[in-house]
């Protein structure tokens, strides 16, 4: 098994079929990275000594100074033997759950908006995560996609809200299944991600674009199972009232019997519905909280377009990145 070796002597042992960023967090290690796709460029390290297998040459997250310069992405990288490598490790991102792969078999669909159900699967082995993270789900020769959990991580079960993609080949096959039996065995690796759910005394405020419900709504069961006493503010964002859920329907899902949560559906497009916002996600949660951010935890899940606004905005605002986190959708 190749062995990995970083600038300031560190060492860990990467298998041939795992990439380096993986490998390093398996071990325990603090390697940056935040996709896992090859978009984001977080997981850059230079590589020194050995030759690696790049699995997506040309990926958004590199540019030509980077390749100038030696530079790959931990994500996208496999070592073809023992590497020398420069990266600067960071506390913030070792793993308080060490990510594991695991066989899993699909044991329920269920819908929840007209283009995203829940997809239930039972692992083999146990996957321990903190809400607001993502796995790998690999479905052996159809590819590899990160979807975040949308469970507490109590559950014996892993839930995923997965939305039906247009030529996508995961989504097309998931979707195009008779039942849910029919799906062979896969392959779950994780967890990953670091947006996850904090408990600290701060109001918390979930901003959820399609298919970024699912971590949205693991961070806001996971406030209600606390019992926590502070208060959040859910956004659910669509194009129209079709792709959003209704209040009751979203109590119930979240299990908010109460209705401690604040709940605000926004469709982008147009609205027929009294109480929906109109308008784009961050403009809307802008109009609510007007200049009133003091005191907030933030976290959001979606599209590039509506983290790359709300981030920017933020920024303009003066808003503190420690109490911001993205689940980006890239």
């Amino acid at each position: 098994m190749p062995i990995i070796t970083t600038e300031n002597g560190q060492t860990f042992s990467c298998h041939e079929t795992d990439t380096i960023a993986r490998a390093a967090l398996r071990a325990g290690l603090g390697f940056p990275y935040e996709c896992n796709s090859g978009s984001c460029g977080t997981c850059k390290f230079t590589l020194v000594e050995g030759t690696i297998d790049d699995l997506m040459p040309g990926a958004s997250g590199i540019t030509e100074r980077d390749v100038r310069k030696q530079r790959k992405l931990g994500c996208q990288s496999r070592p073809c033997g023992d590497l020398a490598i420069k990266v600067n490790f960071d506390e913030a991102y070792v793993p308080i759950h060490q990510p594991s792969a695991t066989r899993a078999t699909l044991i329920s669909i269920e819908p929840v908006t007209h283009d995203i159900y829940s997809w239930r699967f039972k692992p083999e082995q146990r996957i321990d995560f903190l809400p607001g993270q993502y796995a790998l789900i690999n479905i052996p020769g159809v590819g590899e996609r990160a979807y975040s959990m949308s469970g507490t991580g109590t559950e014996a079960y892993l839930e995923f809200m997965i939305k039906k993609v247009p030529g996508g080949k995961v989504s097309n096959l998931l979707f195009n299944l008779p039942e849910a039996s029919a799906l062979p065995e896969i392959i779950i690796d994780g967890p990953y991600g670091i947006a996850h759910y904090r408990t600290r005394n701060c109001v918390k405020v979930c901003l959820a674009g399609g298919s970024g419900l699912a971590p949205m709504l693991s961070i806001a069961r996971a406030h209600l199972a606390a019992g926590a006493l502070e208060p959040l503010h859910f956004f659910f964002g669509g194009k129209t009232d079709a792709d959003l859920l209704s209040p009751e329907a979203f109590r119930a899902l979240v299990a908010d019997h109460a209705g401690q949560i604040n709940y605000y559906p926004v469709a982008s497009e147009q609205t027929r519905v009294a109480g929906t916002l109109n308008g784009f996600l961050h403009t809307a949660f802008f109009d609510v909280f007007n200049a009133d951010l003091n005191g907030l935890d933030i976290y959001c899940a979606g599209p590039p377009a509506l983290t790359s606004a709300l981030e920017l905005a933020l920024s303009e605002k003066g808003f503190s990145p420690e109490h911001l986190f993205f689940d980006r959708y890239c």
